[in-house]
């Protein structure tokens, strides 16, 4: 479940743009982060996909973690479906554009 791409576009400070696959596939249009934090170590955002939808017809909402670490060039995001019991966690590596 964890996206293989996520565009997150740091327009200020403390503000985000955010890009996913959820997004696309639910025909939403960017979101801003809910939460952004900047920092010459570490990138953070978090975002909630609104009524994402789920075999059986049921629509929840997705709220989605990322911690980007630059030295590493590595992020881990998180995946919580609101309303049920499981979280998705996975890592990967990132590419920074300016």
């Amino acid at each position: 479940m964890i996206p293989k791409q996520v565009l997150v576009n740091v327009q200020s400070a403390g503000t985000a743009e955010i890009i996913d696959p959820f997004l696309i596939h639910m025909k939403q249009p960017p979101k801003k982060a809910d939460f952004v934090s900047d920092t010459s170590k570490l990138l953070r955002a978090r975002w909630t996909i609104d009524r994402m939808e789920f075999s059986g017809g049921s629509r929840l909402d997705l709220k989605i973690s990322l911690v980007h670490r630059k030295a590493r060039n590595k992020a881990f995001v998180t995946i919580q479906v609101v309303g049920a019991d499981n979280t998705d966690q996975g890592t990967g590596s990132c590419g920074l554009q300016s």
